[in-house]
């Protein structure tokens, strides 16, 4: 699996010392940005094609790379009483396939949450267990939405040098979680893991974690009417 297109921010800091001597230094910044148009992901793009800001403030792009560096993906599905029957068929058979699109030099993990949070295969090369694991979920209880994102951003694979993907699939808003929200928002801020949330339904624009991958679901010329569904942790 290739990881998305870097942006790679090159940001010059200088300081003053007491003798009046200046020193500086170069912080490259490396930014993930994926481009698709309709299903289709675009390619070949350079460092004019985009614009960075933060805080409102243009930034220099150095380059543009595709990254090729192993990655580390997690799972994390939604196996609640609401995704019984063909929703949750669906579910799996889009998890074996994000299994499936690895590369034998990357790693996946899985759980599984409904009123408890279960890690299903730990740490490892694609497999045919791990298929098997994500197969044999089944559905009962209620969602512990906060609790599993937690979980997710928690698990690290302990190998070197790898990128770290959560990809998470719900459908609906947490009921039976024991922490609250502003504890996944806090863990989100210090973890390195690009997220990537899947949701049946269109969560409230303030309320999504997917915005820590910077990938917008939905558009307004193609979003369902939405639920004021608190789907993801404010």
């Amino acid at each position: 699996m290739k990881a998305a297109a870097a942006l790679i921010v090159a940001v010059v800091v200088a300081g003053q010392s007491t003798s009046q001597r200046f020193q500086s230094g170069v912080d490259v910044v490396t930014v993930d940005a994926l481009v698709t148009q309709g299903a289709r992901a675009v390619s070949g793009l350079k460092a004019h094609d985009f614009e960075l800001r933060d805080n409102g403030i243009v930034q220099e792009i150095d380059s543009v790379t595709v990254d090729e560096t192993p990655v580390s993906m997690l799972l994390a599905l939604d196996t609640s009483n609401s995704v019984e029957g063909a929703t949750l068929s669906h579910l799996k058979r889009a998890a074996i396939a994000a299994v499936d699109s690895l590369t034998i030099d990357d790693r996946a993990a899985v759980l599984t949450f409904a009123d408890a949070v279960t890690l299903r295969a730990g740490w490892a090369a694609p497999s045919q267990p791990m298929r098997d694991a994500i197969a044999g979920a089944a559905a009962r209880g209620a969602t512990s939405l906060y609790d599993a994102a937690y979980a997710a951003l928690t698990i690290k694979d302990e190998l070197p040098g790898r990128r770290s993907f959560v990809l998470l699939f719900s459908d609906g808003g947490d009921t039976s979680s024991w922490l609250p929200a502003r504890a996944v928002m806090e863990r989100a801020r210090r973890s390195d893991a690009v997220v990537y949330v899947v949701a049946r339904r269109l969560p409230r624009r303030d309320v999504r974690l997917e915005y820590r991958s910077g990938i917008d679901l939905w558009t307004a010329a193609t979003a369902p009417q939405p639920e004021k569904l608190a789907a993801l942790p404010t």
